[in-house]
């Protein structure tokens, strides 16, 4: 059962000072031996650190950010933001500004890395799409599941206020864990992202729907001309995409909203509509950027903040944020 929280936790702590070595050791490794690097953490300091996670013996790297001030035994909520193709967790950290957004607010937010060449070009398993990832299907939504569970048990993490948000190629693998697991998470959002995909001479290809609700909020912009938002052929030819409209109907269909929104507003930067099943809690939300291709709408430059137009971060948590799962 799905439930909305208007609290924010602010501090989280930690409870044995003489294992907190271990954890250093382990978390400033990018490409250490350790299976995990939170393994018997006592305390951290805010900041963002690097940490590994074996899956299927392969080291998988992260970057992780510990908000300011977390003095308290209150439980954090916790963040997971998957960056798109040929991207990096250093750089969704940079273009999204979650980090500063966790210290603001008080929650904690992971960054994973896609797998890909000697550091470079990496991507994500996400069923119908993309690249290496998808034709050796590399085990990323175990990757996920470790992530939980390694954060969960060794940080004072909320379990009931876990979040995923996804750009493009890393939106598409928050589809598909979001259908898989939807027990593990209270909320998604997918940003510039796909349901589904038909390659030349294949079929259509998209996700059971999952047996529980989860809130979707769809953040596309209407010009996207790598995955068009009305879905369609793109700026690769060989690949058909469904749309953000498909996505909305998708998890629509999956949270068994109303057809009539029960919101429709022009907000800045574009269009929002919003709907809702009354019996669950469960929303779908859609926001339409006017324009900016195929962007994170609101990248960060350099310390300059979103000041114009649409800004995904935040729209982000303050949807995801309200949810909660028993």
């Amino acid at each position: 059962m799905l439930q909305k929280s208007s609290g924010n936790w602010i501090e989280v702590m930690f409870n044995n000072h003489s294992k907190f070595l271990l954890f250093l050791v382990c978390t400033v490794v990018l490409y250490g031996g350790c299976q995990s690097s939170l393994t018997n953490v006592s305390s951290v300091s805010p900041g963002t650190m690097k940490g590994n996670l074996k899956v299927d013996n392969k080291n998988r790297s992260y970057r992780l950010h510990i908000p300011e001030g977390y003095a308290s035994e209150k439980p954090l909520p916790l963040v997971i933001a998957l960056h798109g193709a040929f991207s990096s967790a250093r750089e969704m950290e940079r273009l999204s500004g979650f980090s500063a957004l966790a210290d603001e607010e008080g929650f904690v937010v992971v960054y994973p890395n896609g797998i890909g060449l000697f550091g470079f070009l990496r991507h994500w398993n996400a069923g119908f799409c993309c690249g290496r990832a998808m034709d050796v299907e590399w085990n990323d939504t175990g990757f996920l599941l470790g992530l939980i569970d390694l954060l969960t048990e060794h940080l004072v993490i909320d379990k009931q206020r876990i979040y995923l948000v996804g750009m493009s190629n890393g939106g598409m693998l928050a589809h598909r864990f979001a259908a898989e697991y939807p027990d593990r998470i209270a909320a998604v959002t997918l940003v510039s992202a796909a349901v589904g995909a038909r390659w030349e001479g294949g079929e259509m290809k998209r996700f059971p729907p999952p047996l529980l609700p989860v809130p979707a909020l769809i953040i596309h912009t209407k010009d996207d001309p790598v995955i068009p938002f009305e879905g369609g052929r793109g700026s690769r030819r060989d690949v058909e995409y469904l749309g953000a409209l498909d996505a909305v109907a998708f998890w629509r269909g999956v949270n068994r909203c109303e057809s009539i929104p029960v919101e429709t507003l022009r907000v800045q930067g574009g269009n929002w509509t919003l709907w809702k099943d009354y019996s669950s809690g469960a929303e779908v939300a859609l926001l339409a950027v006017d324009q900016g291709g195929h962007v994170w709408p609101g990248e960060r430059r350099g310390a300059d903040q979103c000041k114009d137009g649409a800004d995904a971060t935040k729209t982000a948590w303050r949807f995801m944020s309200r949810f909660f799962r028993d």
